[in-house]
C-alpha cells in the first residue's frame, strides 16, 4: 500500500524521469495498482535549459521544495506536464 513517486535533483527534462516513468507505470499495472492520472507523480525541478540556476539561494530554495514534496505525503507532489519545456 506504499505510495509511489519519483524524485530527482536534476530538472525534469535532464534526469531519468522520462526514461523510468513508462516502465514504472507498466510495473504498477502488472501489480494491479492504479495511478491517479496514469503517470508516476514527480517531485523535482521544473524542466530547464540548464542544470542549475547559478544562484545559491535559488538552488537552496528549490532543493528544500523538492525534498519536502518527495517526503511529505500530505503535500501534493510537484506537478509539471509531461513533455512541458
Amino acid at each position: 500500500n506504499a505510495e509511489v513517486g519519483w524524485c530527482q535533483e536534476e530538472p525534469m527534462n535532464m534526469g531519468a524521469y522520462f526514461h523510468i516513468q513508462p516502465r514504472l507505470v507498466s510495473c504498477m499495472k502488472n501489480e494491479g495498482r492504479t495511478l491517479a492520472d496514469g503517470r508516476v507523480p514527480y517531485a523535482g525541478r521544473a524542466p530547464s535549459a540548464s542544470t542549475a540556476t547559478g544562484f545559491g539561494d535559488v538552488h537552496k530554495k528549490e532543493q528544500t521544495e523538492l525534498i519536502n514534496a518527495a517526503l511529505d505525503l500530505s503535500r501534493p507532489v510537484i506537478d509539471y506536464e509531461v513533455g512541458e519545456e
